[in-house]
């Protein structure tokens, strides 16, 4: 079977309580780091990041994926 197939499975039966307290928290962490460092890098970068979201909102909106901080709705592949 394929390495893929395998893991989506695995994944769509998993249930929350199938996982060890410790990896639930290391997924928080790393949850939490990621939104942190979005947020901190479209605050701190509004200026130089306004060609990129301009580019992307320029290619045509459709419910793939939102632009975090934003809200821009675009293509899942940018």
């Amino acid at each position: 079977m394929h390495r893929t197939k395998r893991l989506v499975e695995f994944i769509a039966d998993s249930r929350y309580e199938d996982f060890p307290e410790q990896v639930i928290s290391k997924c928080n962490q790393f949850l939490l780091d990621t939104l942190g460092c979005a947020l901190g890098s479209y605050t701190a970068a509004r200026k130089e990041l306004k060609p990129v979201i301009q580019y992307v909102e320029s290619q045509g909106a459709c419910d793939e994926a939102s632009m975090i901080c934003k809200g821009s709705k675009m293509n899942a592949e940018l």
